[in-house]
């Protein structure tokens, strides 16, 4: 048998922000609405009868990202929380452009929350949308 023993040293190091991929950079707003004509959101709410509605992303800067996730879960009965797992969507983007907007179909009523990540898991924004 033997026995040994580890010594870990650790030092300071300084971490450059401004390179580090995980910063949160984006500061973005999303919208839901009717439909999108010539790249602008038409007729925006957040109650929609059931069918299609489209989803409106804008960044303050371009996305740098070139696919979005977009995971759909739906308000439980009776409760606040959004537990019932509805979709996940995959859409590729232009990662040199602000924004971005697609349909998503909504078949049921009730309350729904919509949150986009970028490909790394890291989140966008969500929104919240009521279907009637």
């Amino acid at each position: 048998m033997g026995v040994g023993y580890v010594s870990i040293v650790g030092g300071t190091s300084v971490v450059d922000k401004s390179k580090d991929p995980d910063q949160s950079y984006y500061i973005a707003n999303m919208s839901f609405c009717e439909t999108v004509e010539d790249a602008k959101p038409v007729k925006e709410g957040t109650v929609f009868k059931s069918g299609q509605v489209y989803v409106y992303l804008m960044n303050d800067k371009a996305l740098s990202t070139d696919s979005i996730i977009v995971d759909v879960m739906k308000k439980a009965y009776e409760t606040e929380k959004f537990t019932i797992y509805i979709t996940t969507k995959y859409y590729g983007v232009n990662s040199e452009l602000r924004g971005t907007f697609f349909p998503l179909d909504f078949d049921e009523t009730g309350q729904y929350k919509v949150s986009i990540y970028n490909r790394r898991m890291q989140k966008i924004s969500d929104g919240i949308v009521t279907v009637r």
